[in-house]
């Protein structure tokens, strides 16, 4: 009896088919940029252990789960070797003891279901280190954006066995570092960028020219900026519209010149950019200050 409750009680999560964008997250390592260019840094949330009670599931009851974001998790270590989750029966917790996920199989994924509104930090037990549970453990810990506080109510659910579940609504998980950026909604603002000269400088380096078109696709008025999570340019030149925070590498805000903002319904507006040593083109996400 207490052999199946220890088989049958081993974990929490659910599966989702996308694909792992990073892997081996440290302390040090723990930023993403997913497929729709969204930047996040849970970085505040790295060096603890975190405990979610009672988890739910229709195969155990009274139990424990522990997890670490970005690293090793100092409780399940100390009993798994490279422990980053684990879970156990809270009556007996030296007695009753499982993995649940390995700090070295640590990876983000796009949170599909909201876009721009947090992530996923994936992690897995091999079969070979868990008992009862063929096909090994899952643990998926759901960041979502959260304004109101730094964390809040993380929840805990098995479902299918074997597989844990963990949402955390947290400001950690609000893009570009839960500042008061937010991506504008898809399909509002469309942003154009043409490569249109290339040659050398005086002092004999490379360049490359763009222009780029920002247009209000949009019904409304709307406030807008740009975010640039694309590579570290060396910027030569900027002109036009729109002007880059970092002058130098041109990563992060680009805010709008005066007059511009907010962009009336179904306008234009235009600027380009210079770089030099670099053939890769800048990126650029439209968002609002709110």
């Amino acid at each position: 009896m207490k052999q199946q409750l220890i088989t049958t009680l081993l974990l929490i999560c659910v599966f989702y088919n996308i694909q792992p964008l990073n892997a081996q997250l440290t302390s040090n390592n723990c930023t993403f940029t997913d497929s729709n260019g969204y930047y996040y840094d849970l970085t505040q949330l790295t060096g603890e252990d975190y405990t979610i009670y009672p988890v739910q599931s229709k195969w155990a009851s009274q139990w424990k789960l522990v997890y670490s974001v970005c690293g090793l998790s100092k409780y399940c270590s100390a009993v798994f070797p490279d422990g980053q989750g684990c879970q156990f029966w809270a009556p007996n917790p030296s007695k009753y003891i499982g993995l649940s996920g390995l700090a070295s199989t640590q990876t983000f994924e796009t949170l599909t279901t909201s876009v721009g509104e947090g992530l996923i930090l994936s992690s897995r037990a091999n079969p070979k280190t868990v008992g009862g549970c063929q096909d090994g453990v899952f643990l998926n810990v759901h960041f979502l954006c959260s304004e109101s506080t730094p964390i809040t109510q993380p929840t805990a659910v098995e479902d299918p066995q074997c597989t844990y579940t963990v949402q955390v609504p947290t400001l950690s998980a609000c893009p570009f570092g839960g500042s008061n950026v937010h991506p504008i909604p898809s399909g509002t603002v469309e942003i154009d960028c043409q490569e249109t000269a290339t040659g050398m400088t005086v002092d004999g380096q490379p360049y490359t020219s763009y222009e780029c078109t920002v247009i209000n696709t949009s019904s409304s008025f709307q406030e807008v900026a740009l975010y640039a999570y694309t590579g570290e340019q060396q910027l030569s030149k900027v002109w036009g519209q729109f002007r880059p925070a970092n002058g130098e590498t041109g990563l992060g805000i680009w805010y709008p010149k005066n007059g511009i903002s907010p962009m009336k319904p179904e306008t234009a507006a235009f600027f380009g950019y210079m770089t030099i040593n670099s053939t890769t083109q800048i990126k650029f996400l439209p968002v609002s200050f709110k």
